[in-house]
């Protein structure tokens, strides 16, 4: 499997720059043009040849897989709203494109769209865009979990609690229609709210693998180089007790109470640290290593 992932690694770093450069844009002017279509078009019959139909599809119109992603402004109770949001997932679009590579982040988008189609087609249930288009956000809080973005313009809240707002939110809706209904999937257009919520996390989440660690709170993740540097610190502290305490003469006194020192009178016995005033020197006429202080260099008997 670590082989697996290391030569998919490789083919993305190889062709990275291969694919549709700013996806997101083009999904976002393509969902604009189509709610201005859907505005003139008051019949409708663009937006049903465009939207996700299982019969239909299984009849030949393959275009629905794709074309449905271009419907998420217009199929939203918000139309403003939503334009506002996708609008916002170019500008995150770009950073995972920059963070990923333009291969990368295109096999991401269009591998989701396929398997959230073979979801629809199993359940029999309508293709809603926008949960998929919220996991492009959930990439960017587990890249830089830390970033401020900042709510309504107004409110900085970090990327990795918006994205556990969203996940919240999401795990809520699920549980509120489990409780709201019973018989569950019996229910025509229950699986939907049931179903396409969890699949673009659980998606998401097998992508992007152990990263997801990022929205995670600090204290229930290591990293690795947290280890190890723990482990260097442990390695220190062990040895320094093999090897003692190297500053161990600055605490150390004598049997007669007396501290050490660098420098002692050989006359008076005068220390450098009992008398911190007092010079020093070397006596060049005894035989031997003597010192003196300044009273005694030039008034002592040399040593012979």
């Amino acid at each position: 499997m670590n082989k697996l992932r290391k030569q998919i690694s490789l083919f993305f770093y190889r062709n990275r720059d291969k694919g549709i450069h700013n996806l997101m844009l083009y999904i976002a002017i393509g969902n604009v043009i189509v709610y201005l279509i859907s505005l003139i078009d008051q019949s409708g019959l663009m937006i049903n040849a465009l939207a996700f139909d299982a019969g239909s599809i299984l009849q030949g119109q393959v275009w629905r897989l794709i074309t449905v992603v271009f419907l998420d402004v217009v199929t939203s109770s918000r139309p403003l709203l939503s334009a506002l949001f996708i609008f916002c997932y170019v500008w995150i679009g770009r950073y995972v494109e920059q963070l990923w590579g333009t291969c990368k982040t295109n096999v991401y988008y269009f591998l989701g769209i396929v398997v959230m189609d073979i979801v629809c087609l199993i359940f029999q249930c309508t293709f809603l865009p926008g949960w998929f288009h919220m996991t492009l956000f959930l990439i960017f809080a587990v890249s830089a979990p830390e970033a401020q973005v900042r709510l309504w313009g107004i409110l900085p809240l970090r990327a990795k609690y918006l994205a556990w707002f969203d996940i919240g939110l999401t795990v809520f809706e699920v549980v509120s229609s489990l409780i709201r209904y019973r018989g569950l999937l019996s229910l025509p257009g229950l699986a939907p709210m049931l179903i396409m919520p969890l699949v673009p996390i659980l998606y998401f989440a097998l992508f992007v693998g152990s990263d997801i660690k990022g929205l995670l709170p600090s204290a229930m993740t290591r990293t690795k180089t947290q280890k190890n540097f723990r482990s260097y610190q442990n390695q220190q502290r062990a040895k320094a007790r093999q090897q003692g305490n190297p500053n161990w003469a600055s605490s150390y006194q004598s049997s007669t109470g007396e501290k050490p020192y660098r420098h002692k009178c050989t006359v008076c016995g005068r220390t450098d640290v009992s008398n911190p005033e007092l010079e020093f020197r070397y006596c060049s006429k005894c035989k031997g290593y003597y010192c003196y202080c300044m009273d005694h260099i030039n008034n002592h008997v040399h040593i012979q």
